[in-house]
This record gives structure tokens, C-alpha cells and sequence, in this order.
């Protein structure tokens, strides 16, 4: 039997790693009272972990990842 892998089997498990890395980001900035700073729309902006929805076992394609409007931060 000829076994068949993933065409990018490099990137296998990058999703998880990425959302894995997402979670303990976030536990810090909550315990420390502190917002994420994200890149959403082409712009740099503060989310609270609380005002994050909470994060999947897989990272979803294209989903908007904000429950609640971003702050803009000011340059």
C-alpha cells in the first residue's frame, strides 16, 4: 500500500502550534491585565483577552477571529 502525506508535511501540526501559542499569549496578558496587540485590517490594534472568543482546537481558515471591535492604536 503506497502511503500519501500531506502536500506541505512540514507544516503539519502548525495550526495547533499556532493556536497553542495564541492560548498561553493570552493567559499572560490576562493575568498580568494587559491587552494583545494584533494586526487586524492592515492596522495594529489592542484586544483584552477577554474580548477574545475562545480558541478552537484548529486554527479556522478564514473566520473572523474578534467578537468585539478593536481599539486602534495611535502612531
Amino acid at each position: 500500500m503506497i502511503q500519501q502525506h500531506a502536500p506541505h508535511h512540514d507544516l503539519e501540526g502548525s495550526r495547533k502550534a499556532i493556536i497553542r501559542a495564541a492560548r498561553r499569549a493570552a493567559e499572560i496578558a490576562r493575568r498580568h491585565n494587559q491587552p494583545l496587540v494584533l494586526w487586524r485590517d492592515g492596522k495594529i490594534v489592542e484586544i483584552m483577552p477577554g474580548d477574545l472568543p475562545p480558541l478552537p482546537d484548529m486554527a479556522p481558515i478564514k473566520k473572523q477571529l474578534l467578537s468585539k471591535p478593536a481599539r486602534e492604536l495611535d502612531e
